[in-house]
């Protein structure tokens, strides 16, 4: 029988030494925290189809996912504003991405005397890319969400154990995809007064100062001595179509309170 994780002079990981639901390499072997890309994705206000095929292209598309180096954790967060709090957050989808057989990477070609490019392929259409596609119809298909806790997610992603985005890994990043506006129900903090209604986002400094100080101080993430990357992708909105509000200088100073100062932004072009 052909040994499909078979030791060769780059990978040393055995079939044995994969989880079987998450494909992730098991803890202690070889590859088990190399990385980990969480995408946050705000589908509090309905996506419309061109919104969804920008980030499924930018992001999430099955040719993207192979330019990710093998042995990636891939996660998901639906923050859709329904039915659950922040402290509540699971991931839609976390697998690690499998070699598939053929490449770009190195890592990802077989040992033609030891392994099986067909197996690989197999377990890449089979096992990883239904249920990731599976993920992404579940966010095309919802309808508008009452509240956006960015600021409590982000909180729960650095410190809560079972989504596994700790500084263990060598690598993390995380992509925000959203319109960035802040609102959290029953008196929590909320950006829609100023950045939505008057046009001006209070900045950072006068939000830790006001009300709400001792709690966002509080609640600003615990990323570790080895902070995540972070890419914004903002979705263009009828009220800021072109990111005049503050928002984005709001949320830099923010994420720099938490250690990270290479805030990266792109931008959804339709209108």
């Amino acid at each position: 029988m052909v040994n499909i994780f078979a030791e060769t002079s780059d990978i040393k990981i055995h079939i044995d030494d994969l989880d079987k639901d998450t494909l992730c390499p098991k803890p202690g072997t070889q590859h088990a925290n190399d990385m980990h890309i969480v995408y946050l994705i705000d589908t509090t206000m309905e996506l419309s189809e061109a919104q969804f095929d920008t980030i499924d292209r930018l992001l999430l598309s099955p040719e993207g996912l192979k330019d990710i180096k093998p042995y990636t954790r891939i996660s998901i967060i639906n923050l859709n504003g329904i039915d659950k709090q922040a402290s509540q957050t699971d991931y839609l989808f976390s697998k690690c991405r499998p070699r598939n057989g053929e490449g770009p990477s190195e890592l990802d070609k077989a040992n033609w005397l030891t392994e099986s490019s067909r197996l690989m392929k197999q377990m890449w259409k089979n096992k990883f890319i239904p249920s990731y596609e599976n993920a992404k119809k579940d966010l095309r298909d919802q309808p508008e969400g009452d509240f956006t806790q960015l600021i409590e997610i982000i909180y729960e992603l650095s410190r809560m154990p079972h989504l596994a985005f700790r500084d263990n890994y060598s690598e993390r990043k995380l992509v925000i995809v959203s319109d960035l506006i802040q609102h959290s129900p029953n008196g929590g903090l909320s950006f829609v007064n100023s950045c939505v209604r008057e046009k001006k986002c209070q900045s950072w400094e006068d939000i830790k100062s006001g009300d709400y100080g001792t709690l966002m101080r509080a609640m600003l993430p615990r990323f570790g001595e080895n902070p995540p990357t972070v890419q914004l992708l903002y979705l263009n909105s009828n009220t800021d179509p072109n990111l005049n509000s503050g928002a984005f200088e709001l949320w830099d100073a923010y994420f720099k309170d938490a250690g990270i100062t290479n805030l990266m932004l792109d931008f959804e072009t339709n209108r």
